[in-house]
């Protein structure tokens, strides 16, 4: 579900908290992590902690939709893909809508 232009949601979450686990708040780090940057107050990294947690729901949503998608183009005529499959000719098994 990437094109080009994504930014992988895990690259994302290893910005913010530098590790897989998106709770992890280690203040005793060797990586980089916006979280823990004096720079950022408390308000701004439970912000940014919020925006994260919206965008990896999103993010997960999408991919289920875009599984479910994928799915039902299974189901659509190969010639027109504006219709789901309703015959299947004999005996090559080629499929399509009527």
């Amino acid at each position: 579900m990437h094109s080009e232009a994504d930014l992988d949601i895990t690259c994302l979450r290893r910005l913010i908290y530098s590790s897989d686990n998106e709770t992890s708040n280690s203040t005793v780090s060797m990586h980089f992590n916006l979280i823990s940057q004096p720079e950022i107050n408390r308000s701004e990294a439970n912000e940014l902690d919020e925006v994260y947690r919206k965008l990896n729901d999103m993010y997960q949503k999408l991919s289920k939709q875009s599984t479910t998608s994928n799915d039902n183009d299974e189901l659509m005529c190969i010639i027109c893909y504006s219709h789901r499959i309703q015959v299947e000719f004999r005996p090559c098994k080629h499929q399509s809508c009527l």
